[in-house]
């Protein structure tokens, strides 16, 4: 159960704030991610700079507790997963709530696809 949950919050992470980065903003000043999941979800310039900056702080988080020997490995599962529920509060904080909706709906539909074809 503790391995589908970090799981489960390793791909809200991942599949929430993983977006390509644009080398020239669109004339909306709106920035279209590439990743499949995100294709219907826009964020602006300043939306996506902070998106990134939250990314990269928590992969240098989540790379210190993975390399950190004097954890047990439940310590690591629980640290990981306070790292993950920080994160998406900043990602939320970052996102309106429609876009916040628009993620959650597109993630309920790739966990039905992927339980869908592991059974």
């Amino acid at each position: 159960m503790k391995k589908r949950t970090i799981v489960l919050a390793a791909f809200f992470l991942t599949g929430s704030i993983t977006f390509a980065q644009s080398s020239k903003p669109p004339a909306t000043n709106q920035s279209a991610p590439k990743h499949e999941q995100h294709k219907n979800v826009t964020f602006t310039a300043e939306q996506q700079k902070k998106l990134e900056a939250i990314m990269a702080d928590t992969k240098d988080k989540s790379d210190a507790i993975k390399s950190n020997e004097s954890l047990t490995k439940e310590q690591k599962q629980q640290q990981m997963l306070l790292l993950i529920q920080s994160s998406k509060q900043q990602s939320n904080a970052v996102l309106t709530a429609e876009q916040q909706a628009q993620l959650k709906s597109q993630r309920s539909e790739t966990i039905k696809k992927r339980n869908a074809n592991n059974y």
